[in-house]
Order: C-alpha cells, then structure tokens, then sequence
C-alpha cells in the first residue's frame, strides 16, 4: 500500500472570482516549508437518553478551516501571498524591473488552497480562504520565510486536481545575510542580532450561520494589528533612550539580491521602555517589544515593495 509522502505532495493555490467560488482555470505551485491548513469538525455528544446507557449519536459541528504555511520568501512566489493580505499592489517601471507597492486594503482577496497527494491521487481543495496574518524575522544568517495565518470556509475531496497544469515560478529566495535594517532612514549596522514583524489582519472567524452547511458565511477584515521584537548589541543608548521617551520612530527592513529588491517599511512605531540585564560577564544585549501605527487614518501603517522583473500581477 502506498503511503503519501511529503516530498512528493504540493501546494497549489489561486485567488477566487468571489468568496467560497473555488478554483478558477489558473493555479499556481507555492514552495513551502510546512502547510498545516485544513478542514476540520468537532463532534459534539448528545444528550439524548434512549433508556439504556448506550450513548446516542453525537451531532457534526461547524467546520473550521485554519492553519498555517510557512513559505519561503522569494522574488516571485511570496508577492502572491502579500496579494492575499494587502490586495493587488500599485506597479511602476523601475528601470528594467517593476516596482510593486504593497498597503492594507478594504477586502481582502479570497483564495482556494489545494493540497495534492499523488501517490493516493487525492486532491483536497480548500475554499473561501483569507490570509489572518504574517511572521516575518530577521537574523544573522539563514534562509528566510515567513508563516501565513489561514482561515477559511471549507474543503472538498476531489479525484483530479483543481487546475491540470499550474504555473511554476522562478524560484529566488533571499537570504538574511542579505538583510538591511533601519531606524528613521538610518542603517543600525553591526547591531541588530534579531528582528521580528507579525501582522494580525484582524479577521472575523465567528461568522457561522443557519443553513450555512456549517461553514463560514463570510470573513470580514477588522483593524490591522502591527507588532514586533527586537535585539541589539547594547552598544549606545539610542534605543533604551527611545523607549524611555515614548518617542515615535520609523523601521525598515530590506533584502537586497542584485536589482531583487524586498522592503518591509513600518512608518510609525513606538518601542515599548526595557533596561537591559546584566545576565554575566559577556557582551550585554538589550530587548525590546514595538508596535506599529498610523497617527494619520489616511496614512498606511505597513508598506510593502517588491522589485523584480515580472510586469504585473493579477487576481484572474
């Protein structure tokens, strides 16, 4: 008997014509560490009693599709992903490459998520699914990735795949050594020991309703949660003297390969107070938590680039 194997399984996924509408005709492959989104459903025991003391059937609950994929971050592929949390960026010309400006929208797009097992020939086709949140850090050396939150509607069994032959992008991962990061437009260089990001996209998930099939009628977005950690070498008093003052800074966090270009930018942010410890008798290294804001509700709190050389994305 075959089992199915990891190696061999796939992720394929595309944006939806409309919540819950399922596969379209275009897919595309998502390289990814780990996927642990899926469809599950409680059994909830009843309280019937028949007159003896077997128990009665228990009855289905709601289905909760959650999970996370952890993917790497590449020129290409990782876009699709800052598609599902920000919506369609604003692309312009940047020489020979195109630069595609990412910030939180209204709605966020809708997406169906396959997992393929091969050797099974089973296909499980996730729908109606919203991109909850992103983790994303920085530290001095390795591969990056991030890991995407998931929530969404359901999920059916299939014999065939959703989409016979979806797209495979080039692959080009960053790398953190390839990392800069900066403080109000100044680089903190041979500084920085870690450096971490999380968005809470603030979805509904309580939104089950009668006749609904036990699924989610929608997911509707709420206000963004923008938070963070950081780690440093405490070589000068800059940061402690920051969260002492409660003063508002600006990050940035950019990868750079060759005219591949990522940049996460926070606008606003505040760097909580902490005073480092004296843990022994090495270098003394200091902490802190941060959150992100906009002082202005016209104004984006998180803003995303990506240089590279594909001309424009889109949701069909």
């Amino acid at each position: 008997m075959a089992q199915a194997k990891g190696s061999s399984a796939k992720v394929v996924a595309g944006f939806e014509g409309a919540y819950k509408a399922g596969a379209g005709a275009k897919g595309t492959v998502m390289p990814r560490v780990s996927f642990s989104g899926g469809a599950s459903r409680t059994l909830n025991t009843s309280s019937v009693v028949t007159g003896s003391r077997s128990p009665s059937a228990p009855s289905a609950g709601n289905t909760d599709y959650s999970g996370n994929i952890v993917v790497p971050v590449d020129a290409q592929t990782f876009p699709l992903w800052l598609i599902a949390l920000f919506g369609l960026p604003a692309t312009t010309a940047d020489g020979d490459s195109f630069k595609h400006v990412f910030t939180p929208c209204e709605t966020q797009p809708s997406l169906w998520i396959e997992k393929q097992f091969p050797e099974l020939s089973g296909y499980l086709l996730g729908y109606g699914i919203k991109a909850s949140s992103l983790a994303l850090s920085a530290t001095s050396e390795g591969e990056v990735t991030a890991d995407i939150g998931l929530v969404g509607a359901g999920e059916s069994s299939n014999g065939v795949a959703a989409v016979a032959n979806p797209a495979e992008l080039a692959f080009m991962q960053f790398q953190n050594f390839q990392a800069t990061i900066k403080m109000d437009g100044a680089a903190l260089s041979d500084r920085i020991t870690e450096f971490s990001l999380n968005l809470d996209c603030g979805l509904d998930g309580d939104s089950y309703c009668v006749g609904g099939g036990g699924e989610r009628g929608s997911i509707a977005e709420g206000v963004l949660g923008i938070s963070g950690n950081l780690s440093a070498l405490f070589t000068d008093k800059t940061l402690l003297q920051k969260g002492a003052d409660n003063t508002t800074v600006s990050f940035a966090v950019e990868y750079v390969l060759g005219a591949t270009k990522l940049l996460v930018e926070l606008t606003e942010a505040k760097i909580n107070r902490a005073s480092p410890a004296i843990d022994g008798p090495k270098g003394i290294k200091e902490s802190y938590s941060f959150q992100g804001f906009a002082s202005n509700p016209a104004d984006d709190a998180i803003r995303v680039t990506v240089t590279n050389d594909v001309e424009s994305y889109s949701l069909a």
